[in-house]
């Protein structure tokens, strides 16, 4: 029978994939890590188990997983309106904000989405809380279930109501050290300053270029 790593190096190739590394788990315990390709291509490096790769989307589980907790603790009421957690929340229906909970936003269920809220979080850095509410003022709700990420700057923002803290720190004091994930981290500072990243790229005319922006 072909072997795994076999199929995931075939897959690799066949999808331009520069590196990857393959984790399978049985339960608690992980039966299988291997790392295939390289972070830097130009440079030959490979993908090693400190290697920091930019999971994107996938941070999002991590942001649910600490409103799960303070949830947990009573600190934080997935049924209660976003409203009682940021005052400031507003919709192009105002009506319709009243009735959005926090349990809403981590299911997608209201349907909000703003191309320039999310730039501005995700790619910029120069998102202001004023800014940020003033263009949430103008989205109307699909009212149905879509995948944004402003669902999930809001639940950010709720939070850091909650805590009293950045919601990056909320989830490298509450997952990631007790979690023993050292080389985890929210900063794109951080995360582009350590030598052992793994390198964006795009695939082009049968090559490997670096990608832009970043992310």
């Amino acid at each position: 029978p072909d072997s795994l790593s076999g199929r995931c190096t075939r897959a690799r190739e066949q999808l331009h994939i520069p590196g990857m590394v393959v984790l399978v788990v049985d339960r608690d315990d992980i039966v299988r890590n291997e790392m295939l390709g390289f972070r830097d291509v130009e440079g030959r490096k490979p993908i090693d188990p400190d290697t920091r790769i930019y999971i994107a989307s996938c941070t999002k589980p991590f942001v649910a997983c600490a409103a799960a907790l303070l949830a947990a603790e009573g600190a934080l009421d997935l049924d209660a309106p976003v409203r009682r957690y940021l005052p400031r929340f507003t919709l192009a229906e105002a009506s319709y904000a009243d009735s959005v909970t926090v349990r809403d936003l981590l299911c997608h269920r209201p349907g909000l989405a703003h191309k320039a809220i999310t730039f501005g979080d995700a790619y910029t850095g120069e998102m202001t809380e004023d800014r940020y509410y003033r263009l949430l003022a103008g989205v109307h709700p699909k009212r149905s279930f879509s995948y944004s990420n402003l669902h999930y700057t809001l639940v950010g923002r709720v939070i850091e109501a909650v805590t009293g803290k950045s919601w990056k720190d909320v989830l490298t004091e509450r997952i990631f050290r007790p979690a023993g994930m050292t080389r985890t981290t929210c900063s794109a500072t951080e995360f582009w300053a350590d030598a052992n990243v793994a390198l964006p790229y795009e695939y082009e005319q049968g090559h490997f270029v670096i990608a832009s922006p970043r992310k």
